[in-house]
């Protein structure tokens, strides 16, 4: 029988998808409100940060998901992945910390490991997800 692997997306909250798009979208009206003024070259970089803004949150950000096996938990936030034994989590418990990780919500979990180190994540059904995590620890 193979390993039953259960994939849990990234909770999103509403404001930070709206700045993840906004801001890279609000470089096209400028860019072309530049250009229309003839500062043809200053509206075309404008629009060209807007979009390396865009790509570089897509490639970090998108997707942000958790994969939770019998054995392990992979956290992917975009081309970014981290993996670990299930057996490493000593402690599992809601936070709301503004700490930078692979979360797009406030709405977070506190996982503490083994080895000393803390991983936050987002994940959508959290109930679901301490309770299959707490089984398997």
């Amino acid at each position: 029988m193979e390993d039953e692997e259960i994939v849990y997306p990234s909770k999103i909250d509403w404001w930070i998808g709206l700045i993840m798009v906004g801001v890279p979208l609000i470089h096209l009206p400028l860019g072309v409100m530049v250009m229309m003024k003839g500062l043809i070259l200053y509206g075309i970089l404008l629009i060209f940060w807007g979009l390396i803004i865009a790509a570089i949150l897509s490639t970090l950000t998108f997707p942000c998901r958790y994969t939770v096996s019998s054995s392990n938990l992979k956290i992917q936030s975009g081309l970014v992945t981290d993996s670990f034994p299930l057996s490493k989590i000593e402690d599992v418990k809601p936070t709301r910390t503004i700490v930078a990780s692979p979360a797009l919500s406030l709405d977070r979990l506190e996982l503490k490991l083994s080895d000393g180190t803390v991983r936050i994540i987002s994940p959508v059904k959290q109930e679901e997800f301490i309770s299959r995590i707490k089984r398997a620890i």
